[in-house]
């Protein structure tokens, strides 16, 4: 079972065939200076990387988030040489920003991260308050 960020009912039996496997959601970052658009965050170890388990529920937080909430500007961050998460944004239909200095990511301070943003309203990375700096 991949946790994507909404409650979902399950029983106790349900519950007991089902294998935590990681983590998808979106974050709105609360330091001040921090992006004003919400972050795609997802955790998956290494046993089921390649299994297309981060992109379904990926694709699933987006679609409820957008469907259920109107959140339709998301942005994606990680790491400049994770060649992998790369490729699931392109395949999430997020567009390439390049290397940026992203503040709030890890508390207050800024880190250097590959970013990119999924904007159904047309806008550039920037106008979120993420600069090249």
């Amino acid at each position: 079972m991949l946790n994507s960020g909404s409650n979902v009912d399950r029983n106790e039996e349900e519950n007991a065939q089902c294998e935590f496997i990681g983590n998808v959601g979106l974050r709105l970052r609360q330091p001040r200076g921090s992006p004003s658009a919400p972050d795609l965050s997802f955790a998956v170890p290494r046993p089921f990387w390649g299994k297309g388990y981060a992109t379904e529920a990926a694709n699933a937080v987006l679609d409820f988030y957008e469907k259920e909430k109107g959140v339709v500007d998301v942005l994606g961050y990680c790491q400049p040489k994770n060649e992998n998460s790369k490729k699931m944004f392109r395949r999430l239909g997020f567009v390439d920003a390049g290397i940026r200095n992203v503040k709030g990511i890890k508390g207050e301070g800024t880190l250097e991260v590959y970013a990119w943003v999924r904007s159904r309203t047309g806008k550039r990375i920037e106008a979120f308050g993420i600069g090249r700096e």
